[in-house]
C-alpha cells in the first residue's frame, strides 16, 4: 500500500514473503516471487541496501513412478485410460498438451507427434514452440486400433461431445486407488476422496525425460523432445541410478 516505489522498506519485503506464505505458497515460490520483486526494485533503481537476501529452500528431485506402479495402474486401467497413460508416460506430454491431442497431430508414416497450439480451444503450448516427437511402435499400434474406435473424433481423448477432457487427473487418481496404490498417509488419502497426491498426470512426464536420460538420450535431444526453453530445466532429471541399479554395478566393480 504505497504509492511510491522509494517508499518501500526491508520490512515491507518480509510481509510480502509471510502473505504468500499465508496462501499457501510453497518454500520455491516464495523465493521465485522475491527474485522477480527484487529484480523490478534493481530496475526502479531502488536502494538496493533495502533488498533482503533471497529466502532458502530446499531443492527437490523430481519424483517418478516406478516400475511397478506403472504395471499395476496399466494393468487396472480400461482401453481409454490406457491410451491417456501410454501418451503420457511414452510421449512425455504435458497435463494441457494431452487433454488437446488429436489424431492429426500423429504422422504414422514418420512415426512422430507434432505438439502444437489448438485455437479452436484456446490452447497454446506452453514454450509458444511446436515441437517434434518421435512415438514408440507400441503406442503408435495403440493409437491405430484405438482411432478406428473413434471414428468421426478428432480429440484422441476427448469426451462424448468432441471436447478436451479436463477430468483425466480425476480419473487416474481414482485408477490408482482402485488398484490399490494409494499411499494411505498424505492429505489426499485422508479425504473424503481418498485422492493420493503421489499420483499426477505430470509425474509420468517426469518419468519420460528421467527414463531418457538413463537410457543415454544426450540432453539436447530430450530438451527438445520435453520443450525446455533451457537445458537446466533438463538437468533436473539427471537423477541418480535407483539402488538396485546402483547395486547391481557396483558388486560388478572389481576392487
Amino acid at each position: 500500500r504505497k504509492t511510491y516505489v522509494d517508499e518501500i522498506t526491508r520490512d515491507d519485503i518480509f510481509r510480502f514473503h509471510t502473505a504468500l506464505r499465508k496462501r499457501g505458497c510453497s518454500d520455491r515460490t516464495v523465493a521465485n516471487k522475491h527474485q522477480r520483486l527484487t529484480s523490478w526494485l534493481r530496475f526502479a533503481r531502488i536502494d538496493k541496501t533495502i533488498l533482503p537476501p533471497a529466502p532458502k529452500y530446499e531443492e527437490t528431485l523430481p519424483t517418478i513412478y516406478t516400475s511397478d506402479e506403472i504395471s499395476t495402474i496399466l494393468a487396472e486401467a480400461g482401453p481409454y485410460m490406457k491410451m491417456a497413460i501410454l501418451l503420457a508416460l511414452k510421449c512425455g506430454l504435458r497435463d494441457q498438451e494431452l487433454m488437446h491431442l488429436e489424431f492429426s497431430d500423429f504422422s504414422f508414416t514418420e512415426k512422430t507427434l507434432r505438439v502444437q497450439g489448438k485455437p479452436r480451444w484456446n490452447f497454446r503450448v506452453k514454450t509458444h514452440e511446436q515441437r517434434f516427437v518421435p512415438v514408440p511402435d507400441d503406442v503408435l499400434g495403440e493409437l491405430r486400433a484405438w482411432k478406428e474406435q473413434r471414428a468421426n473424433k478428432s480429440l484422441i481423448l476427448g469426451t462424448k461431445n468432441g471436447n478436451p477432457n479436463t477430468k483425466l487427473l480425476f480419473a487416474l487418481k481414482t485408477l490408482a486407488r482402485r488398484a490399490k496404490l494409494n499411499c494411505g498417509r498424505c492429505e489426499g488419502c485422508e479425504s473424503k476422496r481418498h485422492e493420493c497426491v503421489s499420483f499426477t498426470l505430470h509425474k509420468f512426464r517426469r518419468s519420460y525425460i528421467t527414463t531418457l536420460l538413463r537410457n543415454g538420450i544426450d540432453l539436447r535431444t530430450v530438451q527438445a523432445y520435453a520443450g525446455h526453453k533451457d537445458i537446466a530445466s533438463t538437468m533436473r532429471y539427471l537423477r541418480p541410478a535407483s539402488a538396485t541399479e546402483a547395486q547391481d554395478k557396483l558388486n560388478a566393480v572389481v576392487w
